[in-house]
């Protein structure tokens, strides 16, 4: 049924913003068969607006695989806003993650967005297959990056290693050339077949030394696309429209809510993201000194360690870190400072306020329930052939070897007895007095040269001759009363249950009564001794026995 509604829901967008892109393929082998779904691409126009109005030039792709009855997969196109946070650009649903899949995606998109040959343009992506080749065919004049954890996951099967893992990153990390040499040659050192394999492909695809720096964005990884998947995790076990109805409410639901993140999160002019970068370059300006002024720009040295050149006229640092991300580095705000201005009036325009609400200004379409819309004169759409994938279906991804856990387990953990409150034993291996009633005794208690001697003797004296005062009488109250053997285990272990509990109450009040004994030559009388004394427990008998019934007699006939 709802894949018989998909040509009426393109129908009611389309309704409701002319302005959008919804494309709907479908394979039909004869006039005599319904058409079977095959694609469909989506694009809001305040989408495209927006992108255009607000985000950089960066764009995400990446395929997530839908978990229905109908397999497939959705390709997801997504860049970032004005601080630095995940902007959804378009979305398609399709059979499978193929090059002819990619190349039709991006055909669609590049007519949306006006990407041309992509001179401008980067585009992130996780390695897929057929990605790369579809990139370079579309758009020759990109830059295309890949994601360096995916990258490390395949280096780390054959060098593994926390030294090797450490030397690889300082080479996706290093801002220039000179430092990724540097950091290559420190790679090779530690292990020379690890080089080869870093270099398997371009470091212009991963390291951030050979990165544009037109884009105003240094991020090595695809996490933008990720951010994305989080969100349409439930959406994905769906059917294809139901899912695309989500995806749709979710951008809604986003855009209102990205308003009014304006108002509480930003700080000044930028958002909390950008303003925490620029905090830390004036932290970071700290280690650094001015030395002098030159004809090019100002010389700042960092913390001993190396010297660069700034030119705030041009706003570029020998680092590169100004240059790729618009934003000032330690040594630019160094230099800032120096003059007396303002290093905010030195962040690019695109991190701005204004910029990012221009992104969300646009609204995304809202639309009538389905049973009020407009049926269309196209047949109904049949859905794929359901396909079984091998194996159990899998609801978490599969993590990498090196990325571990993602929840604490409870083996090598410490437990807490609740009785005793000590760690790494329970009711079987506690030994010993509760730590707060040992505390509570000590606290009590008067220290060893303040007290008079022989105060120790009297008060174990006084206890014990109190313990077989409370003994003898229950053994012979027990005794005199002749019971049964049912009784008189019962008694018995009533007996045992007092005896260890007065002990251990009169052991407790002894040690914790030090200071008042002192004047008292006799324990207190025990008023549980007193109570077994009583003439109503002398006098206890045991209820008697019941008689057995006598048969009953069969009633006479008159």
């Amino acid at each position: 049924m709802e894949y018989g509604k998909l040509w009426d829901y393109a129908a009611e967008l389309q309704s409701k913003d002319p302005a959008a892109t919804i494309f709907i393929s479908a394979s039909r082998p004869t006039t005599d068969l319904n058409p079977v779904f095959l694609r469909m691409y989506i694009c809001f126009s305040a989408m495209k607006l927006g992108f255009v109005a607000g985000c950089r030039c960066v764009i995400g792709l990446d395929g997530a695989f839908l978990k229905g009855a109908f397999k497939g997969v959705l390709l997801v196109a997504v860049s970032r806003d004005a601080n630095n946070q995940m902007y959804p650009l378009a979305w398609a649903a399709v059979e499978g993650e193929t090059t002819e899949t990619w190349i039709w995606f991006l055909e669609e998109l590049q007519k949306d967005i006006v990407i041309g040959s992509g001179s401008n343009f980067t585009f992130i992506s996780d390695q897929q297959k057929g990605l790369i080749h579809a990139i370079e065919d579309l758009f020759p004049d990109a830059e295309h990056r890949t994601c360096a954890k995916h990258k490390y996951a395949n280096f780390r099967k054959n060098n593994g290693g926390k030294e090797l893992k450490v030397a690889f990153w300082r080479c996706v990390k290093a801002n220039t050339e000179h430092d990724f040499n540097r950091a290559l040659t420190e790679l090779g050192r530690i292990k020379p077949s690890a080089v080869p394999a870093i270099m398997s492909t371009h470091p212009r695809f991963w390291s951030k030394a050979f990165f544009k720096e037109d884009s105003k964005c240094d991020v090595v990884d695809n996490n933008m696309c990720e951010v994305f998947n989080g969100l349409i995790l439930e959406a994905r076990h769906k059917v294809v429209f139901s899912m695309l109805e989500d995806l749709r409410a979710m951008c809604g639901r986003r855009t209102v809510a990205r308003r009014e993140y304006v108002n509480r999160k930003f700080v000044r002019n930028f958002g909390p993201k950008i303003w925490a970068k620029i905090v830390a370059a004036r932290e970071g300006s700290k280690r650094c000194r001015l030395l002098w002024p030159g004809g090019d720009g100002y010389e700042v040295d960092d913390n001993g360690e190396a010297t660069y050149i700034v030119n705030v006229e041009r706003k570029t640092c020998t680092c590169r870190v100004w240059n790729m991300t618009g934003i000032p580095c330690r040594h630019a705000v160094t230099v800032i400072n120096h003059r007396q201005e303002n290093d905010e009036d030195y962040v690019a325009h695109c991190y701005s306020k204004h910029m990012f609400m221009a992104s969300y200004e646009y609204e995304v379409p809202v639309i009538e329930g389905i049973n009020q819309w407009k049926e269309t004169k196209m047949p109904p759409m049949q859905p794929p052939n359901p396909r079984k994938m091998p194996g159990k279906p899998k609801k978490k991804r599969q993590l990498e070897e090196w990325e571990g856990k993602t929840s604490v387990g409870r083996k090598g953990r410490l437990m807490t007895y609740q009785k005793c409150f000590k760690r790494g034993h329970n009711s079987r291996s506690c030994k010993g007095v509760p730590p707060n009633v040992q505390e509570q005794n000590e606290d009590q208690a008067t220290p060893q040269e303040e007290q008079p001697q022989g105060v120790d003797e009297n008060i174990t004296a006084n206890v014990e001759n109190s313990m077989s005062q409370v003994e003898d009488p229950l053994s012979q109250v027990l005794n005199e009363t002749p019971t049964p053997n049912r009784f008189r285990q019962t008694a018995k272990r009533k007996q045992e249950v007092v005896s260890v509990k007065e002990a251990q109450k009169m052991h407790s009040h002894g040690r914790g009564l030090k200071r008042t004994v002192q004047q008292q030559p006799q324990a207190p009388p025990n008023h549980k001794q007193q109570l077994l004394q009583s003439p109503k427990i002398k006098g206890k008998q045991p209820k008697k026995p019941r008689q057995p019934k006598k048969p009953r007699q069969p009633k006479k006939k008159p």
